[in-house]
């Protein structure tokens, strides 16, 4: 039924309802508090990496695969009164497809109200709540408590071994079941974190801050070459 839904409104350019709401735009240490509390009401056993379908299953979310002709979509999330669904683009490969999947369900879990789509225009969407389920997937997919530590510790290895700079992404990219892209945009939007912990800030003391880069998983991640230099 999903993908009847995507096949009816591709062809026209009227707007479907999603998901809106959440006033805590770009606030880290705000959505992240709100996600932790989401999370510890859940009786889901958390390892890694983090097993977003199981969260989605008990959501009673239904999910669905289907071709889209759009690379700009990677998933959409519809919220009925009775049911909820994500329709998923199975043309993009299945790390971006598991960020895609954690991005709706954010938009599940914080965005209520109702607001509007365009399959004819996906540039249509609200910054702010993009933002937001943005941040919140990379949150619950490489949570900074646990990516800060293991970033450091992956790139003194590479350097220890000799290995290219790009193995760093590459292999947390591979434990944590999501594109470079999202390794990279972790790195920058957690520089200041990071930089704490390398002073000695124990993680769990680390104060989250303000500022945040822009998310574009279209681009190809850039080594944030300038950060590493001071992890080693």
């Amino acid at each position: 039924r999903l993908c009847e839904i995507y096949e009816r409104e591709k062809r026209s350019d009227r707007e479907i309802t999603l998901s809106g709401g959440f006033d805590m735009q770009y606030d880290k240490r705000a959505l992240y508090t709100r996600l932790e509390d989401k999370l510890s009401s859940s009786d889901l056993r958390f390892e890694f990496p983090i097993d977003v379908r199981e969260l989605i299953r008990r959501e009673d979310i239904e999910v669905q695969y289907c071709p889209f002709e759009s690379d700009a979509i990677g998933a959409v999330h519809v919220k009925g009164e009775q049911k909820s669904g994500i329709l998923v683009n199975y043309n993009k490969p299945a790390a971006e497809q598991r960020f895609d999947l954690a991005h709706e369900l954010i938009h599940f879990w914080f965005h209520p109200m109702r607001t509007s789509f365009s399959f004819q225009n996906p540039q249509s969407r609200d910054r702010d709540k993009e933002w937001q389920a943005n941040e919140g997937a990379a949150q619950l997919l490489l949570p900074y408590t646990d990516f800060i530590p293991r970033f450091v510790q992956t790139a003194r290895y590479v350097e220890e071994n000799h290995e290219p700079l790009e193995e760093i992404y590459d292999s947390l990219a591979r434990f944590y079941k999501v594109l470079p892209i999202v390794v990279d945009y972790r790195a920058r939007n957690l520089e200041s974190e990071i930089l704490q912990y390398l002073d000695g800030t124990p993680i769990d003391r680390v104060v989250l801050n303000h500022f945040s880069v822009r998310f574009d998983k279209t681009k190809p991640p850039k080594l944030f070459k300038t950060l590493i230099q001071k992890i080693h």
